[in-house]
């Protein structure tokens, strides 16, 4: 019986494309194949600030679309949105069918969440952007209402937490 290996392992895909030499992996591809992560989440998530924090906003007895005064992306600036939510307490007989919504600079309007439906009050409505996202100079936020029932008006609060990005 022959000497024979027990487990032959199978070839790398440096031994594969003939890429070793002696067995040893080849020092001119160090640098070409050194492993990666992606940093560019963990950047912005370190250094992410409250960017609206708690901006409020009436909600009267009508489907309308709403801006939040001063939740706008300046000029020479782009956000990275990291979280952006509206929360709201309706007291009884009050109801509301809304999401979150954006204008860009072009006049393009973007649901940045899904539309949500409280039950009759009282109780607490709160909805959150599905993830992440860039936010262009010039883009407003807001609440884009469907349904709302009220005898007075609903505050609605907007708050955001993300990272500016400014050209260098």
């Amino acid at each position: 019986m022959a000497n024979r290996p027990i487990q032959v392992v199978p070839r790398g895909l440096l031994g594969f494309f003939q890429l070793k030499n002696a067995g040893e992996n080849p020092v001119e591809l160090g640098s070409m194949l050194s492993p990666t992560i992606e940093s560019r989440d963990w950047y912005f998530s370190s250094r992410a600030e409250p960017l609206i924090g708690g901006s409020s906003i009436l909600v009267p007895n009508a489907s309308t679309n709403l801006v939040l005064s001063g939740s706008s992306v300046p000029a020479n600036e782009h956000w990275w949105i990291e979280r952006i939510m509206i929360r709201a307490i309706l007291i009884a007989g009050e109801t509301l069918t809304a999401a979150i919504g954006s204008t860009m600079e072009s006049g393009l309007e973007y649901l940045l969440s899904e539309t949500l439906t409280a039950p009759a009050g009282p109780s607490g409505f709160r909805l959150q952007a599905d993830r992440p996202f860039f936010a262009p100079s010039g883009t407003t936020f807001g609440v884009a209402v469907s349904q709302a029932t009220t005898a007075g008006n609903i505050t609605v609060v907007l708050t955001m937490r993300g990272t500016k990005l400014t050209p260098v």
